[in-house]
């Protein structure tokens, strides 16, 4: 019998359900994203891009939009377009157990949002039975309470309930996890990794999104607790991007960067473009009428990594401030994941690699700690290095990296 598990991340910018299933019989309109993908479908719009294979199912069909944020999921099969512009902002409400999200003079709880869009994802599964149904991870946002993801839990449940999900024994009931929205990919890939090599616990190092906020997770079980964190708020995604536009301007011998509007222009194309490095080793960047010039130029993975090298170095230090914190590091033949946007993971992963692949013996001692005196350092099992970028939309998206020792 194929045990499932069923990852559906409301917390992120795009809402997407993930299905593991040891035997891979999928649905027939859901499909893989490749082979060394998490299983993901995308619920997003337009249906097509260069690298996703959307499913659009009903719920995704009738919000278009509006599925792009986890409040806007509000009535998931009334909401039209012409009412889509009055769930544009939003804010957060936490109190103790409960919360909610005030969207202009309207107040939804968002366990009655959470159980809607449960009840309309669950129905476009139809190959899940009871039987098979073995969990759903569900990353929810961060600032909720532990009183109001208890009761995020239970409207799940109850979703689950109503949709005829439940286990018949009490032994095998589905298991709701809730983690932060921006671990759902980590999580769901530990959850499988664990599954398949019976490999845990896995440390998880989010390098965050926009500026540096590095944090590490350790996951064992399918259970997650904080090790530790390190911020740098001046190093960030954008930071990246404006080195590619003064290689850029550099290269052209063209002075754009004193120009707001151009700036603005000519990051909407290099952006992509980063991004389009993970899975290509040459990209175009074009960009039109930039102060009356149209910009066309090729950039190549090795020339990114050269432009980008002090940003790496930097993130790798930080990286490695926040390995300094953690105690009781894991022993031998754990996982590390790297969590991120698709341009920073790539950028640092050699780096980190060769951090532990060139590590002192008294760094690794250090690492290993008191595991080193029952295991000595010929018999160590090497560990792995795993990235996974948190968008979820690229048939790579997560990469295996080479054996290194932690």
């Amino acid at each position: 019998m194929a045990v499932a598990m069923l990852s559906i991340d409301v917390g992120s910018s795009q809402t997407r359900l993930a299905l593991m299933d040891k035997a891979r019989s999928w649905p027939r309109h859901l499909e893989p994203l490749g082979e060394k993908s998490i299983l993901s479908v995308l619920y997003h719009e337009p249906p097509a891009n260069r690298y996703g294979r959307a499913a659009l199912t009903r719920p995704a069909r009738n919000c278009g939009r509006v599925l792009r944020d986890f409040p806007r999921i509000l009535l998931a099969d009334s909401m039209g377009k012409t009412s889509q512009d009055k769930y544009s902002s939003y804010t957060l409400k936490v109190e103790g157990s409960r919360s909610s999200y005030l969207v202009g003079q309207d107040e939804v709880s968002m366990e009655e949002v959470l159980q809607e869009f449960l009840t309309a994802v669950l129905a476009e599964v139809p190959s899940l039975t009871d039987e098979e149904l073995k969990g759903i991870i569900l990353p929810v946002p961060d600032a909720l309470t532990t009183e109001a993801r208890e009761t995020c839990a239970r409207a799940a449940q109850k979703a689950i309930d109503a949709c005829g999900f439940t286990r018949r024994s009490e032994l095998n009931e589905v298991a709701v996890t809730l983690v932060p929205c921006s671990l759902g990919p980590a999580i769901l890939f530990a959850a499988q990794q664990e599954e398949k090599e019976n490999v845990a616990p896995f440390i998880i190092l989010d390098l965050g999104g926009g500026k540096l906020t590095c944090a590490a997770y350790e996951v064992v079980a399918g259970k997650i607790r904080l090790l530790a964190t390190k911020t740098c708020p001046s190093l960030g995604g954008v930071d990246i991007e404006n080195k590619v536009m003064e290689w850029i301007s550099s290269q052209l011998n063209f002075p754009f960067m004193d120009s707001a509007t151009a700036k603005f222009k000519i990051r909407k194309a290099v952006g992509p473009a980063v991004r389009d490095l993970t899975v290509a080793d040459m990209v175009e960047i074009e960009s039109e009428n930039i102060m009356g010039k149209d910009v066309s130029i090729e950039l190549s993975k090795c020339q990114f990594m050269e432009i980008t090298s002090d940003v790496a170095e930097q993130v790798v230090l930080h990286v490695k401030d926040l390995i300094g914190q953690i105690e009781n590091f894991p022993d031998e033949g754990g996982r590390i994941i790297l969590l991120g946007g698709s341009s920073r993971v790539p950028l640092i992963e050699s780096s980190v690699e060769r951090l532990w692949a060139s590590a002192s013996d008294e760094d690794v001692d250090n690492l290993e700690g008191r595991h080193e005196s029952a295991v000595g350092k010929d018999q160590r099992k090497p560990g792995r290095i795993l990235s996974v970028d948190k968008t979820l939309h690229r048939e790579n998206s997560v990469s295996i990296g080479s054996g290194a020792c932690f």
